[in-house]
């Protein structure tokens, strides 16, 4: 039960992370700017705050 839980929750997050990539796409087009770099840059941004401590964890614990 705790595991659909999280999946549900990161279900959600994900969804909002790529409805505001999206939006940050439409905002930076009608400024003239490039969509799709602020876009990416949103969204992995918002997958950094979550994924923040993954890739270091994994260093160290692999190659240490």
């Amino acid at each position: 039960m705790l595991a659909t839980a999280f999946i549900f929750f990161f279900l959600l997050y994900l969804v909002i992370s790529v409805g505001l990539a999206r939006w940050a796409a439409k905002q930076a087009n009608k400024r003239g700017h490039s969509g799709r770099k602020w876009g990416v840059a949103v969204f992995l941004l918002m997958l950094g705050l979550i994924f923040w401590d993954w890739l270091p964890m994994e260093i160290l614990y692999r190659y240490v």
